[in-house]
């Protein structure tokens, strides 16, 4: 969006205090544009004293914006709120005690003008207590006593200005806006303007002065307060621990209309229509919203542009173009990207929904990109073939070592991959060729500690398809890559990069259960647990499912809050990006594996849960040579009599009436004959076959039974 621009806007954060304070500030800093096109915004954050802030401010010809709030200041989010609506190519923050004198903001507003790569902090001077707001009225504004009464406050601390460019402001995405009450977000600030590579400058002008307006001071009060200190001390905590970059990652609440994407997310594809949705799916359900999904047709001619096109998502950007392979399809993908980064993601594979988070999490200062692990699946069965945590990311690595990251976990700055760019000529292996030479031009990537990936594994994958090209691709890449290293080195760093150890990664002891709640709709049966609250606009497409239940209490004798328990069985991705949409909240509290059923999933109703324990953990039966057939279903779905059970309970509520009986079978009995013996029809009635686990003493035990496959 093309804003209409002014040279300088500033922005004071306002609630309920010291009109008059604020009336003399603004007065000093319009007073002290000169030439410059300048705005001056008051950003009020959740005033509820009718105090006609709004018609004196805007007498004054400033800008006045409010903010509805739950009552609770943060001088990060007001500040966020007047810069989301300002215009100006350099952005000033300050206070609505602080004066300027008559040349201040001109001077500063042409310096960040002249090179946008400057951030500017300028030196508060302090007043005495005779020099409040009324004293200030009563003398005028005797800059030369002002001058000479003043005490230099130390430059421990940011002052209380800060000046950047627009661009920069943009790209740190402003004020942290976890940060309630106030201290410490002026320094975070000015931290990460640091940590970007801008440099940051106190002003040194005898033109160019602050005063700070004496008043009672109001950090002693809230101090006072448990939610006070707390807030205070989390803020310390920020400064102090948080190293990344780019903050308000999964939302940024008060973001100004002309902000680009936080990610491009790129995905060059051809002839995956079979896979390409749960790919684009996967990218729609991150936690981070602010993103656009760029696909790259390369020649596609099996209905992979109708399976994108569907999407209807407005992040979704689909370009077709005559096929030129991959590596000129993510060189093109570079040359329109919005965002100042670049998420890799490939057409057959799915992400964490955490990932694009996790990205900007590890990126600090001086870090081009961020990768991290993969697992990959069978697309058949959703079994784990490998785990891959991955490596620390150097040119010796990559050239010693294996599987040090995969391409499509990659973050990298855009305009990187636009100065390297993709080898266009190489038929396979441009990935790794990129890798090389990001690591020779002395890029550094670091791991998030985290995996990234689900990488789907089957028969149509290039590694399949193509290997020998594949392989001869990656020896060549790899000899050159090491033309400049002596053969006696190379046997150093062969032997001592061959045992290099993988990065500890999160979830890397049992990455089955990691990935069991994100394989493929095929594969996988999930419920969600919904986080709806009073008001909540649930998607039409959910709320009629036969899946979906909602349940509202409420204490009424005692005007209690309205609790909202809901939950959704067989959650598709396409439900669960539904829900993104709509800004529901959800916990995936149960996925299996379809192949774990013996027919199609029906629902598991609270109900069924503890006639189903009840069976688990029941009496141990003889094991050898038998297994246990467990079935689950509404009551009026199983005969008034079933022979040959072994365990039949009951389970009455209100509402529903479920039965759960189990059976013991001859190991290798046909189910579905059994079954129909029994007069049970098995459409609706949730199936579980089970062997019993031989223990260490060679005793067949039924309470930690293993689930068979039909």
């Amino acid at each position: 969006m093309i804003i209409q621009e002014k040279d300088i806007s500033v922005v004071i954060g306002f609630k309920d205090w010291g009109v008059e304070r604020l009336l003399i500030s603004v007065k000093s800093i319009l007073s002290s544009f000169g030439e410059l096109e300048g705005e001056v915004i008051v950003s009020d954050y959740g005033s509820v004293v009718d105090s006609n802030v709004k018609n004196l401010v805007e007498d004054l010809g400033a800008k006045y914006v409010y903010t509805e709030t739950d009552g609770k200041w943060s001088r990060s989010r007001a500040l966020n709120a007047g810069f989301a609506e300002s215009q100006g190519r350099v952005l000033v923050s300050t206070d609505a005690d602080m004066l300027f004198s008559p040349s201040a903001m001109e001077t500063i507003g042409r310096r960040v003008l002249s090179d946008p790569g400057e951030a500017l902090v300028l030196q508060c001077r302090d007043l005495p207590k005779k020099y409040d707001s009324v004293g200030i009225l009563a003398a005028g504004m005797d800059w030369d006593a002002f001058e000479r009464s003043s005490t230099l406050r130390p430059r421990w601390g940011m002052g209380g200005m800060m000046a950047v460019s627009r661009a920069t402001f943009l790209l740190l995405r402003g004020f942290d806006e976890r940060m309630e009450i106030y201290g410490g977000e002026d320094m975070d600030f000015a931290q990460r303007v640091r940590w970007s590579g801008r440099r940051l400058s106190w002003i040194s002008d005898d033109t160019v002065r602050m005063f700070h307006m004496w008043h009672q001071p109001t950090r002693t009060e809230t101090s006072k307060t448990l939610e006070g200190r707390q807030a205070i001390e989390f803020n310390r905590r920020v400064v102090l621990e948080d190293k990344s970059i780019i903050r308000n990652v999964v939302k940024w609440v008060h973001k100004p209309a002309d902000a680009k994407p936080i990610a491009s997310v790129v995905i060059s594809t051809k002839d995956r229509a079979e896979y390409i949705s749960d790919s684009i799916n996967s990218v729609l359900a991150q936690t981070v919203e602010d993103i656009e999904v760029i696909v790259i047709d390369d020649g596609s001619t099996d209905g992979t542009a109708n399976v994108v096109q569907s999407f209807k998502d407005h992040r979704v950007k689909y370009h077709f173009r005559e096929g030129a392979g991959i590596a000129s399809a993510r060189n093109y993908a570079a040359s329109i990207s919005l965002a100042d980064f670049t998420v890799i993601h490939d057409d057959d594979d799915l992400m964490f929904p955490d990932r694009i988070e996790n990205h900007f999490a590890s990126l600090e200062a001086g870090v081009a990109g961020t990768y991290g692990g993969w697992i990959d699946f069978d697309h058949s069965t959703g079994e784990v073939i490998s785990s891959n945590p991955g490596k620390k990311f150097s040119l010796e690595a990559l050239l010693f070592s294996g599987k040090v990251f995969a391409h499509a976990t990659l973050m990298v700055r855009t305009e990187l991959i636009r100065q390297v760019g993709y080898d266009f000529r190489l038929r396979s292996g441009s990935d790794y060729n990129l890798a090389i030479r990001l690591a020779r031009s002395g890029a550094v990537l670091v791991h998030t500690n985290h995996f990234h990936l689900i990488r789907r594994l089957h028969e149509r994958q290039v590694t399949h398809l193509d290997t020998a090209v594949q392989k001869a691709s990656a020896r060549l890449i790899s000899t050159l890559g090491m033309q400049s290293i002596r053969p006696g080195k190379q046997r150093v760093l062969r032997t001592e990069f061959s045992k290099a150890p993988g990065v500890a990664v999160t979830g890397d002891s049992d990455p089955a259960a990691l990935i069991l709640p994100y394989l493929p709709d095929h594969l996988v049966a999930r419920r969600l647990e919904l986080h709806l609250e009073k008001g909540s606009q649930l998607p039409a497409r959910l709320s009629d499912r036969d899946g979906f239940k909602y349940v509202s209490t409420q204490d009424v004798l005692n005007r209690g809050p309205i609790e909202i328990e809901a939950t959704l069985d067989d959650a598709s991705w396409d439900d669960i990006v539904a829900l993104r949409g709509a800004e529901i909240s959800f916990t995936i509290v149960y996925a299996k594996r379809r192949a774990d059923f013996i027919v199609e999933y029906p629902q598991i109703t609270d109900q069924m849960l503890p006639v189903l324990h009840r069976l688990i953990v029941g009496d141990e039966e003889p094991g050898k040579g038998t297994m246990r057939l467990i079935c689950i279903g509404s009551s009026d779905l199983f005969p008034d009599t079933v022979p040959d059970a072994n365990s039949h309970y009951r389970s009455a509520s209100k509402n529903e009436s479920v039965d759960a009986i189990s059976f013991i079978l001859s190991d290798g009995e046909n189910v579905k004959l059994k079954l129909s013996q029994l007069g049970i029809d098995p459409i609706g009635v949730y199936i579980e076959l089970q062997r019993p686990k031989l223990n260490e003493q060679g005793q067949y035990n039924w309470k930690e039974a293993v689930s068979l496959v039909s």
